[in-house]
């Protein structure tokens, strides 16, 4: 369980990505169409946040807003949580359970984005792993016993 998070972010997966200044029902839309849970918010090729779908949950359905007259940058998080691609998974999945965040961005170590890191895309490293170790001691138990 000590993979770099550079050997799990997946560099191919699209990232999804809209402005500060579109209406929150564009960005409901965009996240439904692409069937994704969060969006980064860049503009002018400047990363400004993430929305998330808890920031509609919380942060939209609890206070009854419409979502066509309020924008994205009303409700996106602005101080958003990031790992170097050097640290390792077990870090990534503590770090995320501590904060209770399912999105994290990965970057190089020039600052560059390598792409962003689910707490599923874990999830399923971490499930992947563990047959890997399974199948590896059921064929060290087979040739034992042979």
């Amino acid at each position: 369980m000590h993979s770099k998070l550079k050997e799990i972010v997946n560099k191919e997966k699209r990232v999804f990505s809209i402005s500060a200044n579109s209406s929150l029902f564009e960005a409901a839309q965009k996240m439904a169409e692409h069937k994704v849970g969060s969006l980064l918010v860049i503009d002018n090729d400047e990363f400004h946040g993430i929305i998330t779908e808890r920031d509609f949950l919380f942060k939209v359905s609890a206070r009854n807003q419409d979502l066509k007259k309020h924008i994205v940058a009303d409700i996106m998080s602005e101080q958003i949580i990031s790992m170097n691609h050097n640290q390792t998974a077990q870090e990534a999945l503590q770090l995320m359970t501590e904060k209770r965040i399912r999105h994290l961005p990965v970057y190089d170590d020039n600052n560059t984005f390598l792409g962003l890191l689910s707490i599923g895309d874990l999830s399923k490293w971490a499930s992947s792993r563990y047959h890997q170790k399974h199948d590896e001691v059921e064929s060290l138990v087979n040739y034992i016993q042979q």
